[in-house]
């Protein structure tokens, strides 16, 4: 195998030793031997001090927010920099390029609101606060199983679906000024294989109404 690399003198120390090519592109303490010469390195040239490394300016621009000076060095990254921080770049965007897009019923992709009335629910604030609640009541375990980590929380003894049949909740107005189905007192922390094999998980539910005998 062809060697490509070359030997060169240690920065700190000045041994000689032999460094591979591609460390010689892609890292910037190539030049040192050791981890000793790089901890040496760092104490003295990266404590408020300019790296011997660093890569020459070759131009100086100015932010086109705040127009501060920004130094232009010849690494990809910094070749097209036209802001000085991720804040001006933010600012910049948000006052030439904001967009006043439609949204609700005047949104250009509106269908009559077709999204699921449990899926809003459970992407509502309230829910995430409620689903916090029970965490925390269950200590951040699973009350089956007693495991810990990939928690879910769940209606119990009637689920989400039922509670909403139950109370004849028709949009997520309704749903937020139903005092039960906020109460902690009503749902448990499951894991997701725990949650998975109850009854009411996912398609379940609906195979479970399709199998109940119609009321009168």
């Amino acid at each position: 195998m062809r060697k490509t690399g070359k030997i060169i003198n240690c920065y700190i120390c000045g041994k000689k030793f032999y460094r591979a090519g591609y460390w010689l592109r892609r890292r910037r303490i190539a030049h040192l031997c050791s981890r000793e010469c790089v901890a040496k390195f760092n104490s003295e040239n990266r404590k408020g001090k300019i790296s011997p490394f660093r890569r020459p300016i070759l131009e100086i621009k100015k932010c086109k927010n705040c127009e501060n000076t920004i130094e232009i060095r010849d690494t990809n990254s910094l070749r097209n920099k036209k802001f000085c921080s991720v804040s001006c770049k933010n600012t910049w965007l948000n006052k030439n390029l904001k967009r006043n897009y439609p949204r609700g019923k005047d949104a250009y992709w509106w269908r009559g609101g077709k999204t699921a009335l449990d899926k809003a629910i459970r992407t509502c604030k309230k829910y995430k606060n409620w689903r916090s609640g029970v965490y925390s009541r269950d200590n951040f375990t699973c009350v089956l199983c007693g495991k810990k980590g990939r928690l879910q929380a769940d209606h119990y003894p009637d689920s989400l679906r039922d509670l909403i049949r139950i109370w004849k909740i028709k949009n997520l107005d309704n749903a937020l000024s139903c005092s039960e189905l906020w109460d902690i007192k009503l749902g448990r922390t499951l894991c997701k294989n725990c949650h998975k094999k109850t009854d009411t998980y996912g398609l379940k539910y609906i195979w479970k109404l399709r199998k109940a005998p119609a009321s009168d």
